[in-house]
Formats: C-alpha cells, sequence, structure tokens
C-alpha cells in the first residue's frame, strides 16, 4: 500500500530513521498478533458482527500494542478472502512503524465501508428482537443481549434504554425471576444498568435456592400406581435419568413417533413435555416452533426453559393421538412426560380407592369400586 521504489510514503520517502522496523521486530510483532487470537475470525458478510464490532474487537485485543501487531492482528485473523478485499491486493506496508500505522487508518476505513452494511443492520436487529434466554443461563443471556445492542450502536441504531430493559425481561426464561424484577422494568428511575443487576442478582439467588435438597421430605410425597407399566424406582434395568430416590416416580410404556419409548404419567401437570435430546432421538426430522409459551412452573416452584413447541404422535396399545408437547432444555428430570389434556384424549382413567390411586389407560368407562363389605356383581 505504501511501498515504493523511493522508500516510505508514510515518511515522505526521506528514510524510516527511528521508525524503522527490523526483522526480529517485525517477527515478535507477528508472533505477538497470532497469540492474540478472538473466539471466531471475521467472515465478512457472512460474520455476524459488523466491521466496526470487529476493529472493537482488535482494540481490546491488542490494547496497548503499536499499530503494527494491530494490523498483523487483523491480517492474521481475518479469513484470506476479507483481507484481500480490504486491501484491494496491493502490496503490503514497508518496514516502518510509520507504514503500518498509515495502512491501519486505511484498513479501518475499509471494514467499515464495505461490512456496516444496511443488510447486517437489518438481521442484528431481527437478532436482537428474537433474543431470549433458552437454554443459557442469565448471565450468559444478558451477555449475547448486549453483544447485539452493541453490534446495533456501531451501526447507528442504538435501542432506547427502556426497549433494552424490556427486552432483557421478556426474554428470560425462569419465571422466579421475572416475577422478582417485573415490578421495576416499568420504572423509568431504574436505568438498564440498575435493572441489569438486579436480574443477575436475582437470578444467583434462585440458582443458590434450587441447589438445596428435599429428598428427606417424604410426608407430602404422592404414590401413584400404574397398570401395566414399570415402576423404575424398583427395577433396577430402567433408565437411570428417570429415576429419583426421594419421590417415587410411575413409567407407562407407550409409543412416540411410532418408536417404543417410556413416559413418566403426570396427572398433575397442565401440559406434556419433551426434552430437546428426546425430540432430535425420537422426531429429528421435526420442527419444533419458536412460538410464546405460558408460563410454565415445575412443582417445586422453579422456573423451566422453554424452547418452542411441537405436534407429536404419542400411542398406547390401542390409542393413538396427535398432541401438543412443550420442548424444554435437557435438565428436565425426565425426558417425556404425559399431562392431564393427553392423558385425558389416551382415555386415561383414576380410580381412588383406600390403597391409593390406580391409573387405567385404554378404558371408557370407570372401573366399579368395591365398597367395604359389599360384593361385585
Amino acid at each position: 500500500m505504501t511501498g515504493t521504489k523511493r522508500g516510505c510514503l508514510a515518511c515522505g520517502g526521506n528514510g524510516c530513521g527511528r521508525n524503522k522496523l527490523t526483522m526480529k521486530e517485525f517477527d515478535t510483532a507477528e508472533q505477538l498478533a497470532i497469540k492474540l487470537k478472538p473466539q471466531h475470525k471475521f467472515l465478512g458478510e457472512q460474520d455476524e458482527r459488523s466491521g466496526t464490532t470487529w476493529l472493537e474487537e482488535m482494540e481490546r485485543k491488542t490494547e496497548g500494542h503499536p499499530e503494527v501487531i494491530k494490523y498483523l492482528w487483523l491480517k492474521h485473523h481475518s479469513e484470506p478472502r476479507v483481507w484481500d478485499r480490504v486491501t484491494n491486493k496491493q502490496v503490503c506496508p514497508t518496514h516502518c512503524y510509520e507504514s503500518y500505522a498509515y495502512c491501519l487508518r486505511i484498513i479501518k476505513g475499509r471494514y467499515r465501508q464495505k461490512y456496516d452494511t444496511d443488510e447486517h443492520l437489518q438481521k442484528a436487529e431481527s437478532q436482537f428482537n428474537r433474543c431470549i434466554q433458552g437454554r443459557d443461563s442469565v448471565p450468559e443471556f444478558v451477555d449475547r443481549l448486549e453483544i447485539l445492542a452493541n453490534e446495533l450502536c456501531h451501526l447507528g441504531a442504538a435501542p432506547l434504554e427502556y426497549t433494552l430493559k424490556w427486552r432483557l425481561f421478556t426474554g428470560l426464561s425462569n419465571d422466579k425471576v421475572r416475577d422478582k424484577v417485573d415490578n421495576y422494568v416499568a420504572k423509568s428511575s431504574y436505568s438498564y444498568e440498575r435493572f441489569r443487576n438486579k436480574v443477575l442478582s436475582q437470578a444467583q439467588r434462585v440458582e443458590q435456592l434450587g441447589k438445596v435438597s428435599y429428598r428427606d421430605s417424604r410426608s407430602s410425597a404422592k404414590i401413584y400406581m400404574v397398570s401395566n407399566v414399570k415402576d423404575y424406582v424398583k427395577n433396577d434395568e430402567g433408565d437411570s435419568r428417570l429415576v429419583d430416590l426421594g419421590v417415587p416416580m410411575v413409567i407407562g410404556e407407550v409409543k412416540l413417533q411410532g418408536k417404543p419409548t417410556t413416559a413418566l404419567f403426570d396427572t398433575g401437570a397442565e401440559a406434556s413435555l419433551i426434552t430437546y435430546s428426546w425430540l432430535e432421538e425420537y422426531a429429528p426430522k421435526v420442527q419444533y416452533e419458536d412460538i410464546i409459551i405460558p408460563r410454565i412452573t415445575t412443582a417445586d416452584g422453579s422456573g423451566m426453559a422453554i424452547l418452542g413447541s411441537v405436534m407429536l404422535t404419542v400411542a398406547t396399545n390401542n390409542i393413538e393421538i396427535v398432541d401438543r408437547f412443550i420442548v424444554t432444555s435437557d435438565d428436565l428430570s425426565v425426558p417425556l412426560l404425559l399431562g392431564c389434556t393427553t392423558l385425558s384424549k389416551l382415555k386415561t382413567s383414576i380410580v381412588i380407592t383406600t390403597n391409593g390411586m390406580n391409573i387405567v389407560t385404554n378404558v371408557v368407562d370407570v372401573p366399579k369400586i368395591q365398597k367395604k363389605g359389599e360384593l361385585l356383581e
């Protein structure tokens, strides 16, 4: 870019003098630039980062270093085709510190010109508006949201503070955290930084409370007896992921998408649930809908990470239905749970006797219960 037969244009063609860069200094600078590598290379149009965001990352990684290292950092951590485009395949700077500083100013302008585009702005706005917690932790979700907000700032479309607060609030998957910060999201006196710190503080408290074990509190535990199913608490051959020795669980045999599997029969659940990994295993071609799902709270009051919903075929021996399942993260205690609505469609009857509750599937009429001292006809 600046090299000519007459010498360095950055120094006026009169010799570089004290600005001269020796080969040893160049080799050291190049090794250091390679060592300070980012998490991902810059892919140009295919990258989620704009040109300005990429330059900001370069400045953070090379803070305190001379321009020659910054220039070499951009060269080694951008895709070759991207680097060729911003340099126009011209000759590299001469071995002069001023030459690298001069070329760096030109290169930075070209990164912004070529990769701060309207298309990138539209993509960043779409990602920001659809940003939700998903399977991430609350701190990870906050970081991801702020990265998108910074991206919009670099592109000249910074979101309003209230918009940022509302996006953070609506994107939370943990209902307990949402309930704790519900009263602060609309307060104009609460800045985004203050609201974010409140969210992170409540998320940390909820996480710490979630680690408390209540397995000794068995007095309120309900035991369900299901006909023609296996009790995996007593059967060592069951799936270890379905075992919780604190609360006995009863597992029923069903077919999901035509494949035999096991499911937890939970008459207290309003919705049927399936984990993401279970969905990938039994219905890999079925895409779940990323739509707004009502809040779901587990029995212990904790929130649940909801990814979307999907329509699946579930069947027992005599009945096959298509019902909606909510897709959750893999931290659910069971991979497949049949809720009250699904059990009702499968014609599941619940019989209450003095010995407990008996769940019978595939019957329409409830079996008659024998009373004490009465003979059945």
